[in-house]
């Protein structure tokens, strides 16, 4: 200090930011007094700075006392009574408590100009009169404290005051119009910012003529902002009127006037203030605006104008800020080329369009740019790098940015935030583009379509931000060697990363979110040291232990459901002290609950569901009182719930509005105001770059769903379902009144629902089903009104339901089922007895209205039993008919049980000798010979048939006479021998002339059997007259007259059948007709037959009684002379081609001992004949898949009593049929009708109450929308039905709960199909035990809950299974492996859960159908040793994990296997390609990787795309048969093998997205049946084959993003497009069921009717396209009619060829982005059917052609980015429906909608589109040149003369000139202008008053420190005289020090 004390000139003396902890001595401190010159003094941040103030006394001018840590207030303000003379005091962050200001003593400082004392947290109301006491106080500076109250108006008294800032306090208060402030005329610059002043802003603040900074921003102001204050205030710089609540409008023009107004900020906060920036129309600022930053204003623009037009006038923008306008249309590049200097553009979600290139403009300054939220288009330019070179910030975010992004990005060096997340960016991003990103702080590239192992390999970057989540990454996670992490966010989730976890990630520090949520990582979960704030690692493949190690500390958001993490939850988990989120919910976590979880105080979130913990609920749970969500469902939890769950009340604070880690944030101006003292700092806060918000999914109002962000804080609920739970429901849970949600189903609660619940105000959904709850559903809770979901369905409940009113009346039956005692609305039960309602109605042991009297119960019950006998008894006694048909009902049910005994033990005995009974199959082949061989005597023809598992037989010519046939009882039948036509050795087959001959003894053989014998017609002239019947079925005979003219010489022949024997068809009696005068059956049935029926020739057979003509090609119409066949009994003409209608005369109808009627599947049309209602002995009448129209005359049915089989279904009748006209068909035993129309009804319930007289035994009603009766869900007379064996009335939209008495009802139903309707219900409850059922289909309904775990009980002995497209939920139970009898299983498209055990698919040997598809189910279901060989395996669209185990099984054929989208990894095995024949392999979108193994397999169907394998395309597959070959998005390499070339059958081929080289193989032009072709994004180089031409059957080529050179082949106008449909696709496996066969009453023809299940096997093609500007992906048969060709993205070069226009089949043509030259070809207007038509970004030239304004279909039209002029076509059809943009970027284009005008009108005339005829718009170049040169010419001249004659304008121009020189000279001595205050000093060698120097836009500029000082205090430079001294050394302002006054 002794040395200090000698510095005599001393003025500034700065001790700050030192570590001087000594105490000056009282020596040193008086020798500092000799400093007499001091006037500055600084002792920012120094210990013990108090003990130094009595150091310095009078002289001290300034003192800076500024971030020290003083505890009193007062004592520091009482010390500053010792610097009389003070005139500068800053107290700057020196009270970090706070305290009031002046609260005992104000020191006395009459000449204090500043004060100070920002950020000091000092409170109480503003000390004003303490302040009036600093006489000459200038500057006040009172931010960032807690002051409270309101600005006093004695404020006025401070009336030198020039600056005041209030900003960040707690003032309040409204300013009257006669405040003191606006007595304040001297005041600059004026803060009253971030407080909540309210009321009208003062008017009276317009005197404030001086004021420069007007900040009213962020308070509560209201009303109008009077245009008086602000016309007044000319002096203004910078105003911020942002974040108020001001009504009416505000015209941006009353600044017109503002000189020097620089900064404007004015951020909306309130729908009802407008701004105004067009009025008045064409207004013109005089201000040059550097900072203007107004959003969220929806503006107005003037017409033309994408925003406010005032900015065509400003060119000084540094900071433009437009953001959430709604600003709409091209993107306003201009504003880039208007301000060079522009270095911030906000202009983010508004409603932007163009292509991304071209809203670009060269400019150097550009910093910060943020285009988000808007309609961009089109690719990231190649060279973007030379558009904004120096960009910082760039955000492209929410466009619609498509293809890649340019590996030219990585160039721009100053680059450290890029966002381009939610875009449609595609392709593959190299992995090198993260190699060295040192540069980069947040990169986010979310939501996209990218792919590519973007990190694997060694990497070197330590990025703040990273968010690659919601792409198609794939790959490992590599090395990074960078080190350098600190508050990192890592986003990778929602990819298909593998592999595990590297180490780089668990070491990177503190603060870090990782998020990998979703990918197929596996493996343990390293320990490390990072510190991890947000943890989720949820949706993979971890397994293990939870980790101990990890540092949770500090951790909020802790993910890790749904891995494989075994073991107990870890003790270090009691270190989760800050934790919000628990999720370990789906793993296998085993034990109990750990306690300490309880301790966990600040969790609001913790869901533990889907694990196997067991034992109680820890009462420690209840000390969760933050708690707002606990979900313990689905475990094995026991005991009672826990009463003190009462404690947890609920959250008083939000949590998760969540600041983000990195608060990223950019300064865009720093502005320093007037008095100098206070420092604007505005910033541009993009917290969504890099905020990371928790998600968790919950299961609430019978629905999943997934909450994010700050919605979490209002999700509210108890989950328990789905344990052990015993026990009552504790009353206290009614005291958690923040709940939303309460699930206590699925356990095993008891007693009453407690009353309390009634105080759940907030519930919305209460779930208390399935326990066994009792007693009554309180009244009480219709109190609430937010209740949406309640179930207490499946209880013991019982009573009177509450009040049918409020939320009450919105729940349906299924609400309450399973609960038979409980009655009111909705349920069908009604309560017959009023409740009796007393004021103790509610209280305890009062008897309720349903109570029983047990006493009176059974004495009543008795006496009505004892009187109903007696009166039953004396019926019967009185009655003899009745009596009579009461003993034979009794002995029938006797008969019945007897014979259920015995079949029961016949089939026990048949279980243990299963070789017997395929005996006994075999040897009823042909009972009627065995019968024949055993009883040694004459038999007739016998038909054996299998139905309901026993054997019949059936006599096989019911109308021949009686001594014709034998019958052999069953146990004869073992001892019988084998018919003939089964002996198949070959010398029974070969006989000699000698062995014919001796045939003939057999004098009395009657029946002749040579089915599929070789030679069979060389048999034949061994048998003579004697043959009755014939048979010669199943052989290959060539010709029908041959075979009919040996007919003759059986002329005995009684019965002929030639049933599949004639394979190449032709026609019968073409010319000979045989004689066979007894011929009874004539069987032709699938012979190729065609021609007219032979009519003239069948009625030569005058005894024909069967005619079978099945199956064959007869055309025409049925003749009217068939009545001549008088005797015919059964005709059948099913399948054939015949037509015509048959009028009511028609002679079937006088055919009257006709039994059986076949007409079905013709082309028979017109009316049904009434006249058939003759035929009163039809049994079978099937009219069926023909085209039959009008209506069914009632009498036609009515009178058709003997009907037993009817079949109506496929035609075109209209009207209604009533099904009530069968009421009294007696036998009626099938009928069947699927309508196929909506102009016809069936109705079932007219007459109401009609009961039929019929049992049908085969009910198929499907396609009808049939109305039922109320209270009925199926049509009301199949309750009277009891012998149901088949009922199907699928997609009839039937609705309400299943009705499963049809079960209870018919005991020998066997397949019932409720597929496509609205059943509601629980499963469990829709099912019944039924041993008969052996087909059940619920499919496509609204079923739910879960299949229970007993299934086998209720349906023992079923072998389809479909419960698809329901809502089940839950797992799959593994007991459904006992169903031993099942062979296909359908359970897709429900909401199954969990993981399904690998035993699973251990040994399913007799499964032939399982699909799993579209579930949520989890698992290695593949995993380890298999043996299954099953025909349709679907497990796709899971999340199924793991690699593929090996199968032992090898019993494969026809094979369907699709496990697509799932995340299976590791390689193909041996087993799925050596799987024979025909197979469909599907694996899309999985993570396979390797090689494609080589195999035996022949596939017909192979999708391997969007996985990861590698090397060459295998060469050795066997594709012969291919139809569907997928290879897409792959790594595949190497050139397309020649293998190929066998792709004679292919239909698809797919192999876009690979790193396919070389040219593109000629011998693809050879695939004849190629239909889609699709080559797209590979490397494929070269010309286009001619070869390709030759696909003529193709319908879409897609060769897109190569490196395609070269022309277009003209030749691809041959493509001429498929002539038939390919894609209705045959499923491979077409799996039927029968469900009748049915034997007719000839017992020739054999009826099979199939319930086909194409869907459940089919696997239907599907594929991407990218048309109409989108990427759609098409399926199954709507492929058929998609066509189109794109080459987009080449190197096409030449013209388009006119002959494309040729392609007049085609949808969509892309052939943008290449080098196209050439006009557009005026063929094009023939593409009649194009919707999409892109010639974007080529070089087309000459004019769009009129003519394409004919294309009526042409959705996307693009043409931009061309060369082309001239006037568009007629703004009229499709064209008057494009935008500007289909046309940007051709600058000469003119005419609607384009604003450019077309000045001349075209010249129209004949010749008009010839070439070589002058357009309007051609030039004159000549005339041109001429024209320009003259006008420049007369200008100059002009201009010269103005300046000779007018000396002031030749002045202003001089000075113009001048000033642009300074400013070029500017710019070259930027560097040396870098301190100017210092150099100006050094130069002069004089000392310099305190500067401050900024950098504002580039430019250095030296502003006063203090301008209210008088002149002495500083000195001003020229710039000429720092360009003599350019080499001065440049100092810090900081160490300058003030001298004496210097001019």
């Amino acid at each position: 200090m002794l040395e200090l004390s000698k510095l005599s000139n001393l003025k500034k003396l700065d001790l700050s930011l030192n570590n001087l902890n000594i105490t000056p001595s009282m020596k040193g401190c008086k020798s500092l007094t000799r400093l007499e010159r001091l006037e500055s003094v600084s002792l920012g941040v120094i210990q013990q700075a108090l003990n130094w103030l009595p150091s310095f006394e009078w002289t001290i001018l300034h003192l800076y006392l500024d971030d020290n840590n003083f505890l009193f207030v007062d004592d520091i303000m009482r010390s500053m009574a010792a610097f009389p003379s003070l005139r500068y005091l800053s107290l700057d962050d020196s009270f970090n408590k706070g305290g009031r200001l002046f609260a005992n003593e104000v020191p006395d400082l009459p000449y204090l100009e500043v004060l100070a004392l920002r950020n000091n947290y000092l409170n109480g109301t503003l000390p004003m009169e303490a302040f009036t006491s600093f006489h000459h106080l200038k500057v006040l500076d009172l931010s960032y404290n807690n002051f409270v109250g309101s600005i006093p108006s004695t404020i006025k008294l401070l009336s030198s005051l020039k600056v005041i800032s209030f900003d960040r306090n707690a003032l309040n208060g409204s300013l009257p119009e006669d405040h003191g402030i606006c007595e304040l005329k001297n005041l600059y610059d004026m803060d009253l910012s971030n407080n909540m002043f309210d009321g009208n802003l003062p008017e009276c603040f317009n005197r404030l003529s001086s004021l420069k900074l007007f900040d009213i921003s962020s308070n509560q102001f209201t009303g109008i902002v009077a245009p008086s204050l602000i016309a007044n205030l000319t002096s203004l710089e910078f105003v911020d009127f942002s974040q108020n609540k001001f009504e009416g409008s505000f015209s941006f023009s009353l600044f017109s006037n503002h000189t020097k107004l620089k900064f404007f900020q004015f951020e909306r906060d309130n729908e009802k203030f407008e701004v105004e920036t067009e009025e008045p129309t064409g207004w013109i600022p005089l201000f040059q605006l550097k900072y203007l930053l107004l959003s969220n204003w929806n503006i107005k623009t003037a017409k033309g104008s994408v925003v406010p037009s005032f900015l065509l006038h400003q060119h000084e923008l540094r900071t433009l800020d437009l953001a959430h306008n709604s600003l709409e249309g091209q993107f306003p590049n201009w504003l880039l080329k208007n301000n060079k200097k522009l270095n911030r553009l906000v202009l983010r979600n508004n409603s932007f369009e163009g292509v991304i290139r071209n809203a670009l403009y060269k400019n150097a300054s550009i910093r910060w740019l943020d285009m988000s939220k808007n309609h961009m288009t089109g690719t990231i330019p190649e060279d973007i790098q030379k558009f904004i070179p120096n960009i910082e910030v760039l955000n492209f975010s929410s466009n619609a940015l498509n293809c890649v992004i340019p590996f030219s990005i990585r160039d721009l060096r100053e680059l450290s935030t890029l966002d381009l997340s939610d875009n449609k960016l595609s392709g593959e991003v190299p992995k090198a583009f993260f190699a060295n990103l040192s540069w980069f702080e947040v990169i986010k590239l979310s939501n996209n379509r990218l792919s590519g192992c973007v990190l694997s390999g060694n990497l070197s970057f330590s990025i703040q931000v990273l968010q690659l989540d919601n792409n198609n990454f794939t790959g490992d996670i590599g090395n990074n060697t960078n080190k350098d992490w600190h508050r990192t966010v890592l986003d990778i989730s929602n990819n298909h990363f593998t592999g595990k976890i590297p180490n780089w990630i668990i070491n990177m520090g503190l603060d870090v979110e990782l998020v990998v949520r979703n990918n197929n990582f596996e493996g343990e979960f390293p320990c490390g040291t990072t510190s991890f704030s947000f943890l989720d690692i949820s949706h993979n493949s971890f397994s293990g232990s939870i980790p101990s190690c990890l540092s949770l500390q500090d951790t909020k958001h802790l993910h890790l459901g749904y891995n494989k993490f075994t073991g107990m939850i870890p003790d270090a988990f009691r270190n989760l002290s800050q934790v919000l989120t628990l999720d370990i919910e789906h793993n296998y976590l085993p034990g109990r609950i750990p306690k300490f979880i309880g301790e966990l105080s600040n969790l609001r979130i913790l869901k533990l569901r889907e694990n196997n913990f067991s034992g109680s609920i820890p009462k420690k749970l209840c000390q969760l009182n933050n708690a707002s969500f606990i979900d313990l469902s689905s475990n094995s939890l026991s005991g009672s719930i826990p009463r003190c769950l009462k404690d947890i009340t609920g959250p008083k604070t939000l949590a998760f509005i969540q600041e983000p880690l990195i608060n990223y944030a950019h300064p865009y101006l720093t502005y320093f105001t007037y008095g100098s003292v206070i420092q604007y700092t505005y910033n541009i806060r993009y917290s969504d770059l890099v905020e990371t918000r928790d998600e968790a999914p919950f299961t609430t109002k019978s629905s999943s769903r997934t909450y994010k962000g700050n919605i979490l804080d209002y999700i509210s609920g108890l989950d328990l379902s789905c344990n052990k739970l015993t026990g009552e429901i504790p009353e206290e849970l009614g005291m958690l009144t923040h709940i939303l949600f309460l699930n206590l189903s699925h356990n095993r609660l008891t007693g009453p629902i407690p009353v309390s619940f009634s105080n759940l105000a907030k519930i919305e959904s209460l779930d208390l089903s399935s326990n066994r709850l009792s007693g009554n559903v309180p009244s009480q809770l219709v109190k609430l009104t937010y209740l949406e979901v309640f179930n207490v369905s499946h209880n013991n409940l019982s009573g009177r339901l509450p009040e049918w009113k409020a939320q009450f009346a919105t729940f349906t039956m299924e609400s309450y089922e399973g609960n038979p005692l409980l009655c009111g609305l909705p349920l069908v039960n009604k309560c017959t007895t009023a409740p009796h309602v007393s004021d103790s109605s509610t209280k305890e042991g009062t008897h309720k209205w349903y109570d029983i009297d047990k006493a009176s119960f059974y004495g009543s019950s008795g006496s009505t039993w004892f009187v109903f006998i007696l009166g039953f008894a004396a019926v019967l006694y009185i009655n003899p008919y009745w009596r009579r048909w009461w003993l034979d009902f009794v002995e029938e049910c006797m008969y019945i049980c007897y014979y259920f005994l015995y079949d029961f033990v016949r089939n026990l005995y048949m279980l243990f000798h299963e070789g017997l009974l395929k005996n006994w199959q075999e040897r009823l082949m042909d009972t009627a010979t065995q019968c024949a061989l055993q009883a040694g005597t004459h038999v007739g023809v016998f038909k054996i048939g299998k139905e309901a598992n026993e054997w019949t037989s059936t006599n096989f010519h019911p109308y021949l006479s009686s001594r014709t046939y034998l019958t052999c009882s069953l146990s004869d039948l073992f001892k019988a021998s084998p018919p003939v036509s089964q002996n198949n050795a070959s010398e029974k087959r070969q006989k000699d002339i000698k062995s014919c001959k001796s045939l003939t003894r057999l004098e009395r053989l009657e029946s002749v059997s040579l089915g599929v014998i070789q030679q069979a017609l060389n048999w034949l002239p061994s048998f003579e007259w004697t043959i009755l019947h014939l048979y010669l079925d199943d052989n290959n005979f060539l010709f029908v007259d041959d075979i009919m003219r040996s007919m003759a010489a059986f002329p005995s022949l009684r019965y002929l059948s030639l049933d599949d024997s004639f394979n190449k068809g032709g026609r019968l009696f073409a010319n000979e007709v045989p004689d066979l005068p007894y011929l009874e059956v004539l069987a032709l049935r699938n012979n190729y037959l065609n021609g007219t029926l032979p009519m003239e020739a069948f009625t030569s057979f005058h005894h024909l009684k069967v005619l079978d003509l099945s199956y064959n090609n007869f055309v025409g119409s049925i003749p009217s002379t068939i009545k001549l066949l008088s005797s015919l009994k059964v005709i059948s003409f099913d399948r054939n081609a015949l037509n015509g209608s048959l009028p009511e005369d028609h002679g079937i109808c006088e055919l009257k001992n006709l039994y059986d009627m076949d007409l079905s599947n013709n082309m028979f049309d017109g009316n049904l004949p009434e006249c058939f209602n003759r035929l009163s002995s039809l049994k079978l009448f099937d009219i069926s898949s023909n085209q039959f129209t009008g209506i069914v005359a009632p009498s036609l049915i009515a009178n058709l009593t003997s009907l037993e089989f009817v079949d109506f279904s496929q035609n075109k009748f209209e009207g209604s049929f009533s099904f009530s006209l069968f009421s009294n068909h007696t036998k009626l035993k099938f009928f069947q009708f699927e309508r196929d129309n909506e102009k016809f009804e069936v109705e079932t319930e007219e007459p109401t109450g009609w009961i039929p007289l019929f049992q049908l035994k085969y009910l198929l009603l499907s396609n009808w929308n049939i109305k039922t009766a109320k209270g009925s869900v199926v049509p009301s007379f199949l309750l009277h039905q009891h012998e149901l064996r088949t009922l199907d009335l699928a997609h009839n939209s039937l609705e309400g709960q299943f009705p499963n008495w049809l079960l209870k009802n018919n005991k020998k139903l066997n397949r019932l199909v409720l597929r496509n309707n609205s059943f509601e219900g629980v499963i469990r409850n829709a099912l019944y035990k039924n041993a008969s059922i052996r087909w059940l289909d619920m499919s496509k309904n609204h079923m739910t809950g879960t299949i229970p775990e007993d299934i086998q009980k209720f349906i023992p002995n079923i072998e389809v299974l479909n419960f698809s497209s329901n809502a089940l939920n839950c797992v799959i139970p593994f007991s459904i492996r006992d169903l031993r009898e099942l062979s296909t299983l359908d359970l897709s498209d429900n909401k199954l859960s969990g993981e399904v055990p690998k035993a699973f698919f251990a040994n399913l040997s007799w499964f032939e159908v399982i699909k799993l598809s579209n579930n949520r189910l989890s698992g290695c279901v593949l995993s380890g040793n298999l043996s299954f060989s099953i025909q349709v395996l679907q497990l796709d669209n899971n999340n199924f994990t793991g690699d593929i185990g090996n199968n032992t099984n090898k019993d494969w054929h026809r094979t369907v296997l699709d496990i697509s989208n799932n995340h299976f990894t590791g390689k193909i095995p041996n087993w799925i390609i050596n799987m024979g024949l025909d197979v469909e392999l599907v694996v899309r979108n999985n993570n396979f990787e390797g090689e494609f193994p080589c195999g035996t397999t022949s596939f017909s169907f192979l999708d391997i795309s969007h996985n990861s394998f590698s090397g060459s395309i295998p060469s050795c597959l066997s594709l012969q048969d291919t139809k569907h070959l997928h290879l897409g998005y792959n790594k595949f390499t190497g050139m397309i093998p020649d293998a190929f070339r066998n792709l004679s059958q292919v239909l698809t081929l797919d192999i876009e997205h690979n790193y396919l080289p070389g040219r593109i193989p000629k011998f693809i032009g050879e695939l004849s049946n190629l239909r889609i072709l699709k080559l797209r994004e590979n490397n494929f180089s070269g010309s286009i084959p001619k070869k390709l031409c030759q696909l003529n059957n193709a319908s879409f080529i897609d060769l897109s993003s190569n490196s395609l050179s070269g022309s277009i082949p003209r030749c691809l106008k041959d493509i001429t497009g498929p002539k038939t449909l390919a894609f209705i696709q045959e499923p491979l496996i077409n799996y039927a069921h029968p469900y009748l066969t049915y034997f007719t009453y000839g017992s020739v023809i054999q009826y099979t009717y199939n319930i086909r299940y194409s869907d459940l096997v089919e696997t239907r093609d599907e594929a991407p396209f990218t048309t109409k500007s989108s990427s759609r992906t098409y399926k199954g048969n709507i492929l058929d009619y998609i066509s189109g060709l794109d080459l987009s993205c080449n190197k096409l070069t030449g013209e388009i060829p006119e002959e494309l226009g040729m392609l007049t089949h085609i949808l969509f043509l892309n052939l943008s982005h290449n080098r196209l030259t050439g006009p557009i070809p005026v063929s094009f207007s023939n593409l009649a059917k194009i919707e999409s038509l892109d010639l974007s970004s080529n070089r087309l030239s000459g004019n769009v052609p009129s003519q394409l304004v004919k294309l009526t279909y042409l959705e996307v039209f693009n043409v931009s980015h061309n060369n082309l002029s001239g006037r568009l076509p007629e703004w009229k059809a499709q064209f008057a429906t494009f935008t500007m943009e289909s046309y940007e970027g051709n600058p000469l284009l003119c005419g609607l909608p384009l604003v450019n005008k077309c000045t001349t009108a075209p010249h129209v005339s004949d010749s008009s589109t010839k070439e070589g005829t002058h357009k309007w718009y051609d030039i004159d170049k000549a005339s041109f040149y001429g024209s320009s040169g003259s006008t420049w010419f007369v200008f100059i001249l002009g201009f010269a003369a103005v300046l000779y004659i007018n000396p002031y304008w030749r002045r202003w121009w001089l000075d113009f000139v001048e000033e642009y020189n300074d400013c070029v000279e500017g710019v070259l001595l930027q560097w040396v202008l870098m301190d100017t205050a210092t150099q100006c000093a050094l130069q002069a060698g004089t000392h310099v008053g305190v500067f401050k120097i900024g950098k504002e836009a580039n430019e250095w500029t030296s502003t006063n420190f203090h301008p209210y000082l008088s002149s002495r205090t500083y000195l001003t430079c020229s710039l000429s005289a720092v360009d003599e001294k350019s080499t001065i050394e440049t100092k810090s302002p900081s160490k300058l020090v003030k001298s004496k006054s210097t001019s």
